[in-house]
């Protein structure tokens, strides 16, 4: 089996960036929001979360945010 060249592996990436990730965009509609957008099955997704986080993790991450981590650095 043969190694494949970087040209390939671009190639692959470039062909299938939008079924295998997420475009983050960010919406303003009176407020600005972010909103991941996808696809599922050929149909186009928006996500107001992170997609594939649960909610005990995006609570997680909301509760470490509230900690002053930046002015120790």
């Amino acid at each position: 089996m043969s190694t494949p060249r970087p040209q390939d592996m671009s190639d692959w990436f470039d062909q299938n960036i939008e079924r295998v990730a997420f475009r983050l965009e960010l919406h303003s509609n009176g407020r600005e929001q972010l909103l991941w957008k996808g696809t599922n099955m050929g149909e186009t997704v928006l996500y107001n979360h992170e997609p594939g986080v649960g909610f005990l993790r995006r609570l997680w991450i909301g509760f470490m945010s509230l900690r002053p981590i930046d002015s120790t650095l």
